[in-house]
This record gives structure tokens, sequence and C-alpha cells, in this order.
């Protein structure tokens, strides 16, 4: 079992998680080869959609922007965020505080806010700029987030409920900072922590962070 399977199951097993059967309303995958293409599809959960989402994401953008180390930096997010959509409250609107996000932004967890802070970041930088070159392209493949950043919040969150538009808004997060992902996987979860949750920077220490999950020699 890798690091980020672990992850996952041991927030399963200390929260005695049972995902629910499609027929009540929650689409769950496993890890088997015959498992439909869930990216697509409003409020799917579980490692495969995730893995599938990645996938996708890989095809629009290409092997540059989705390089190896974003590919992972991505899983990464996607199980800290919502521990893969296990998180039962991942797809609940949440206020979780004055200086925290509100809303669920899907697997990724990336809320309106984050969109328009995004694009408002995009806006300021030479019409070059990476960021904006996956903007065009993205928009061109039918995804406008220039638009979507204009729209209520509502509109935003019905949005991110399907995990290939979760993925792509916290990618576009990512490229908003300039500097290298990192190639350890503990450089990448400091890199989430200081990129895309800054609000957890207390958290100096990743690994003593998965031992807290009780994964101590697992990485």
């Amino acid at each position: 079992m890798g690091l980020l399977d672990a992850l996952t199951s041991a927030y399963a097993k200390a929260e005695g998680l049972l995902m629910e059967s499609p027929k009540a309303g929650l689409l769950t995958a496993e890890r088997t080869s015959s498992v439909p293409d869930y990216a697509t599809s409003k409020r799917a959960r579980g490692p495969v959609v995730v893995e599938s989402a990645i996938k996708r994401i890989e095809k629009m953008l290409g092997p540059k922007v989705m390089t190896a180390d974003a590919k992972e930096l991505m899983d990464i997010t996607a199980n800290v965020e919502s521990w893969r959509g296990l998180y039962p409250k991942t797809f609940d609107k949440q206020v979780l505080g004055p200086r925290r996000s509100v809303g669920h932004g899907g697997l990724w967890q990336v809320t309106s806010k984050n969109i328009k802070d995004t694009v408002k970041e995009a806006s300021r930088r030479n019409e070059n700029a990476g960021i904006n070159k996956v903007l065009d392209k993205l928009t061109k493949l039918g995804f406008d987030f220039r638009k979507l950043a204009t729209e209520e919040d509502t509109v935003i969150e019905d949005f991110l409920e399907k995990p290939l538009n979760s993925g792509l808004a916290a990618r576009l997060a990512y490229l908003v900072n300039n500097n290298p992902i990192p190639s350890s996987t503990i450089g990448k979860i400091r890199y989430y922590h200081d990129v895309f949750a800054p609000q957890t920077r207390t958290i100096k220490k990743p690994e003593n962070y998965l031992r807290g999950l009780g994964l101590i020699g697992s990485f």
C-alpha cells in the first residue's frame, strides 16, 4: 500500500466509514479495471474517481502542466482535503470560520472564492504567463473559468460538484505559484500547506502530521 492509499485507509478505519451504494445517491468506485469514468459525474467520489479526473486533466492540459510531480501533488491535495471524497461532508456547504473557506468545492475543496482569486491574479499577469495560457486553452475546451468567476457562488459550487471541474480548479490554483513542485512526497505536502492551504502553515513538520494519522514509517 502506498502512502496516499494508506492515508485514505487510515481515515476510513478511524472513522468506521462505509461507502454508500450508488442506489443511495452516492457514486463510489473501487480500484478495478472495469470501473466507468466518473470524472464528469456529479458527486462521484473515491480513489478511482480522483485518478480518473487527474488522467483527464493530463489529457486536456498536457504533460508539461501535468508532470509526474504535479499529478502526485493533485492526489495528495484531494486526499488531504476530502480523503478523495470519502469524508462524509465532502459535498456539504460549510462555514468553517472567519479565516477559512466557505463552501464545499468538491473533491479538491476549491471554493468559489479560490476561483475568483485565481482569475483575478491571472488578470494581473502578462497574457503569455503560464496560467493565462492554461486559462485560454481551457476556454477553447469549453471550460471558461474567467466567465465562471463572474457567476454567483451557487453556480460555481454546482460546477465544482463534478470531479474533473474541481480538479481543474485546483491545478489552476497551484499555477498561480511560480515555484517548482518538489520531487519528494514530504516536499509536496509542505508545498500543499504553503500554496493551497496557507491557513495550515502552522503544521511545520508534515512528517509529524502523517505520524498523527498512524502512518509512522509509511514514507
